[in-house]
């Protein structure tokens, strides 16, 4: 398998695993001040240094539920 090749292969797995990574990130530091410190510190540890599965792992376990608002108005 010649270099060309094996940089088609690799390089779409690369991105997507570098767009996560990066987008784990940004919804980490949104949440970031409803988070302990030690919570917020190892959940970017995990995204960035466990390979592939540490962002997978913080969008399936990690992320913080959307609060809802409540409608002023009630429709009865």
């Amino acid at each position: 398998m010649d270099t060309g090749t094996l940089l088609a292969i690799v390089l779409p797995f690369v991105f997507v695993d570098t767009a996560f990574k990066v987008f784990s990130t940004i919804n980490l530091v949104n949440s970031w001040e409803k988070r302990e410190k030690a919570n917020r510190i190892s959940w970017l540890i995990v995204i960035w240094v466990v390979n592939t599965f540490g962002w997978l792992m913080y969008l399936l376990v990690g992320r913080m539920p959307k609060e809802t608002i409540k409608d002023e108005e009630t429709w009865d």
